[in-house]
């Protein structure tokens, strides 16, 4: 082992030993104490909340012969709370973890998520072909990196189970080809949580994964089988067992569930819409999801599959975030063109605003289109230097006009930032020759 490799390693075990203890000290300090909740939304003590109601207790139930999708549940949590509805199979999964006490179960299974997560960075390492020579400390820094970002400390805090599902789902995007089977597994991981399987099912179909999908479909109905039975032999039959079902979660209603637009855990598209076009999260659920599907359906399209030389599944993964990005970007532009039309500077028709909705409507579908025209019928390597081009441009003439301000001598507004001559002529040459290099290589 080299000197560097030993430094690395020393470098990522200490990192990631004061992100572990730095987390873990939180978790426990504000400890969520089941049976001494007053009101949910404003309590501060969110420590491992999220394994008591989707984990310990539910599985206590399902161990003792009590339907966690019941009401009868409400009773046996000590804060009366229901059972999400995630899919049978995790019971089966996380089951071990109901067999320990309350304490001993929450270790464990912190243990178990802080291994998961070490887990997942030697895979992505290893999916993404980066290094084949990756160590310890690489792995360890990626890690207290994963943790420590405000997904990572929302996941630790509450302990909730979604590294199980990123493991699924890097299975089954990265073993579908060769290993249909592996990929079903991963597959079945995923189904705990509907939301994640269910998308990623549809776009590995479309993809061609069909052994990979139909495994994964065997294999999550099998393991939902085995608990369905289960739960309904101990509360009367399969009828009983719906009846229970429908009762609990169509006719009940659950004030205590935040808003999408106002929770403070949701930080993706569904939820970014709504508090910018203070559109309900409904509409988005009809429209924008949709939308979101489609663009990621076109990008796809320019892709074929190829055997030897394939796009990485982590390149993939990366195509579905910048898609979630492109559709924010997609807001921001229909709303660049609603405001220029609007003050009399583009055409009228660009600022319809939706009668009910109060959203620009025309100026969004026209944004829509473009980007699927131009998604669809240019290739993607020049039009990424094209869209550098033109963000160099833009930023070339705002340094442009800053100099112009500058030769006015116009005196500055009070508050605004006044900056020294150098600063806007730095940065329109560093603009226009860093425009004059990806120029050149535009075309080639």
């Amino acid at each position: 082992m080299s000197v560097k490799v030993w430094f690395l390693n020393l470098i990522g075990f200490l990192l990631l030993a004061s992100v572990i203890g730095v987390v873990c000290t939180r978790a426990y300090s504000r400890h969520s104490v089941p049976g001494e909740i007053v009101d949910p939304r404003f309590d501060s003590n969110q420590g491992f909340r999220d394994f008591h109601n989707a984990v310990y207790y539910p599985v206590r139930a399902f161990l003792t012969g009590i339907n966690p999708y019941s009401a009868e549940y409400q009773s046996f949590h000590p804060d009366g709370r229901g059972f999400p509805l995630f899919a049978p199979t995790t019971l089966l999964i996380h089951a071990p973890f109901g067999f320990l006490q309350l304490k001993y179960s929450e270790i464990a299974f912190a243990a178990s998520n802080f291994a998961l997560v070490i887990w997942i960075c030697v895979l992505i390492f290893r999916y993404s072909r980066v290094s084949n020579s990756f160590c310890f400390g690489s792995v360890a820094i990626l890690a207290a990196l994963i943790i420590f970002c405000r997904p990572g400390l929302l996941n630790f805090y509450g302990m909730q189970i979604t590294l199980l599902h990123v493991l699924g789902c890097l299975w089954a995007l990265e073993y579908a080809d060769e290993y249909p089977f592996l990929s079903g597994v991963g597959l079945m991981l995923a189904s705990c949580k509907p939301t994640y399987a269910i998308p990623l099912a549809i776009l590995m179909f479309f993809r061609g994964d069909f052994r990979a999908v139909l495994w994964g479909a065997i294999l999550s109905a099998l393991a939902s089988c085995v608990v369905v039975v289960i739960i309904a032999a101990n509360c009367g039959g399969l009828e009983s067992f719906v009846e229970q079902v429908n009762a609990q979660y169509l006719a009940a209603e659950h004030p205590e569930i935040p808003e999408v637009a106002t929770s403070w855990t949701r930080l993706d598209a569904y939820s970014v819409i709504p508090r910018w076009t203070e559109v309900p999260g409904e509409w988005n659920l009809n429209v924008w999801i949709p939308v979101l599907m489609i663009l990621f359906g076109a990008i796809c399209m320019l892709f074929e599959r190829d055997k030897t030389q394939r796009v990485g599944s982590i390149s993939r993964t990366g195509m579905l975030a910048g898609v979630n990005g492109a559709l924010i970007q997609i807001i921001m532009a229909s709303r660049v063109a609603y405001g220029l039309s609007n003050t009399g500077q583009g055409h009228n028709w660009l600022a319809v605003v939706h009668p009910r909705r109060q959203t620009p409507l025309n100026s969004t579908g026209m944004v829509v289109l473009l980007v699927l025209a131009l998604a669809l019928w240019f290739p993607i390597v020049p039009l990424a230097k094209a869209t550098t081009t033109i963000l160099l441009i833009v930023f070339a003439l705002v340094n442009a006009s800053l100099l112009v301000i500058k030769y006015r001598k116009v005196p500055a507004p009070d508050g605004c930032p006044n900056y020294p001559l150098v600063l806007p002529l730095l940065g329109t040459a560093a603009c226009i020759g860093f425009i004059v290099l990806n120029f050149s290589s535009l075309f080639v």
